[in-house]
């Protein structure tokens, strides 16, 4: 199920270019990288980001099922090896966790290539089973892409099966090839799906990544104080029982306040204005660098489900297209002083049961 209807800015085109950057945006990054954009080809998505590290991911066909995938990810540097792993799911109906959780890997006719045989141990990965794949694997894996239909991953406790999940390969051919051509590898030594007799050597190196300070954010605990006055007000659109503010330390004396602007069943969206250098309220105007101002019906005012991070003290906003997360976008959010200025954007299109640890990085910044 597509969530472009949710979000239009998923797939706003890198093509656009970054915007003049208003002072909630700190230093001008549009020269430096912008993001990258998510490619749907039949089952199959793709995205990099703007060092040319890329993950395209296979999926059920069914999009009314949760099903296991099969994700494939590679940095762009020229000696880079593609990182491949399978994700599946435990079934519907389990009471208890597998003891002893296996996966048995097969495929539907193919002409050459194929898979690990045997029953092969997963790990836990948060309330899903993962298997990465052996380096050693990935060659006879992508030879058998070429002309296999279908994987199916038949999950195990120990000798008895639970339940068996399908992953598409439709599309996968022409995800891999974008990504060959993304990183510049077409027609060299490395390619995935286009190899030539060109060396690593010939692959440029990857751009830079920008360079950003980042200042530690912390959020304000109730009982707040009284807002300040040019911040916004909150809107009636917002469900009994939701708190009108919230609000964020910066160092300096400088905070920032979001109003409640609209809220539903797991998305709550507030109207944010900064406060910097004794400034009146400034409108939130930050964006990802490459994305377009705002979406369907998004003011550019509001973050989504925002909070802090414990670890990184930074800013996270988070759009979820359905209520199990597994499909939406991510932003971590740096204060550099002065403004705010992404980190880190990451998208999901595709609501087929992919979660966020596994979604395609479409930029990344670097802390100075």
């Amino acid at each position: 199920m597509p969530i472009r209807p949710f979000r239009s800015m998923l797939c706003a085109a890198a093509a656009l270019g970054a915007t003049a950057l208003s002072p909630l945006s700190g230093p001008a990054l549009a020269d430096q990288a912008t993001a990258g954009a998510l490619k749907d080809y039949k089952d199959w998505v793709i995205g990099c980001d703007n060092a040319r590290a890329c993950v395209a991911i296979g999926m059920t066909s069914d999009d009314s099922s949760l099903s296991g995938y099969l994700r494939i990810a590679r940095d762009g540097a020229a000696d880079a090896a593609p990182d491949v792993a399978f994700v599946v799911y435990p079934p519907d109906d389990a009471t208890a966790k597998p003891k002893a959780p296996a996966v048995r890997l097969s495929l539907d006719a193919h002409k050459e290539g194929g898979l690990p045989t045997g029953t092969l141990p997963l790990a836990e990965s948060g309330d899903l089973y993962r298997l990465a794949l052996s380096p050693d694997a990935v060659p006879e894996l992508l030879a058998a892409l070429r002309s296999a239909k279908k994987i199916t991953l038949d999950l195990y406790d120990g000798n008895k099966k639970l339940s068996s999940q399908v992953i598409s390969l439709a599309g996968s051919s022409a995800a891999l090839l974008q990504m060959d051509d993304t990183q510049k590898r077409i027609g060299t030594v490395t390619a995935l799906v286009k190899k030539g007799t060109a060396g690593a050597e010939t692959i440029p190196p990857v751009p830079a990544l920008p360079v950003v300070t980042s200042l530690p954010v912390s959020e304000m605990t109730a009982p707040l104080p009284k807002a300040p006055k040019t911040a916004a007000k909150p809107s009636s659109d917002c469900m009994d029982g939701t708190e009108p503010y919230v609000a964020f330390s910066l160092p300096n004396g400088a905070s920032l306040w979001g109003a409640c602007a609209s809220t539903g069943a797991y998305n709550f969206a507030y109207d944010f204005r900064l406060f910097v250098d004794g400034k009146p309220g400034q409108k939130w105007n930050a964006i990802v660098p490459g994305m377009k101002r705002g979406g369907d019906g998004d003011d550019p005012t509001w973050l989504w489900n925002a909070y802090v991070d414990d670890d990184s003290k930074t800013l996270n906003s988070a759009f979820k297209g359905r209520g199990l997360g597994d499909c939406g976008d991510f932003t971590e959010w740096a204060f550099d002083g002065k403004g705010f200025v992404a980190l880190t954007y990451q998208a999901m299109d595709n609501c087929r049961g992919v979660m966020i640890d596994d979604w395609p990085v479409l930029y990344r910044a670097q802390k100075g």
